[in-house]
């Protein structure tokens, strides 16, 4: 029991006596998002799929029997 309660107050100690001073400030060394919103409309545009009419595509689909089902996938293990 002594070895126990000795053990976690090492473990305490060595916690509290770590070095953590690098992680105290906030790091410069990256970029922050880039704001242009004058061609945000025209890029973001280009990113959606292609649409064949003005009616949408169903939201489900379901087979013969009433049932909803997933389409096969090819898994490789």
């Amino acid at each position: 029991m002594k070895a126990v309660f000795a053990l976690v107050l090492l473990a305490l100690f060595a916690i509290v006596a770590a070095d953590v001073s690098e992680l105290s400030g906030p790091s410069n060394e990256y970029l922050p998002p880039f704001k242009n919103e004058q061609d945000f409309g025209r890029i973001a545009a280009g990113f959606g799929p292609p649409t064949q009419s003005g009616e949408p595509a169903p939201a489900h689909s379901f087979g013969p029997d009433g049932y909803r089902y997933k389409n096969p996938t090819a898994r490789r293990f």
